[in-house]
């Protein structure tokens, strides 16, 4: 999930959706959940190009 929420928070288009994402303390969820045990915030990308 944090992977999503970073994509997001980098695209010029996304303001609304940031603000929503804001309003509902979607940050916030997701670091309870991580220290709650439910996964965690970090990730690794991996290209899947030929």
């Amino acid at each position: 999930m944090s992977a999503c929420l970073d994509l997001v928070y980098a695209d010029s288009d996304g303001k609304s959706l940031v603000e929503r994402i804001e309003s509902r303390n979607g940050v916030h969820t997701l670091e309870h959940g991580a220290a709650i045990g439910l996964g965690n915030l970090g990730y690794k990308l991996v290209s899947i190009n030929d």
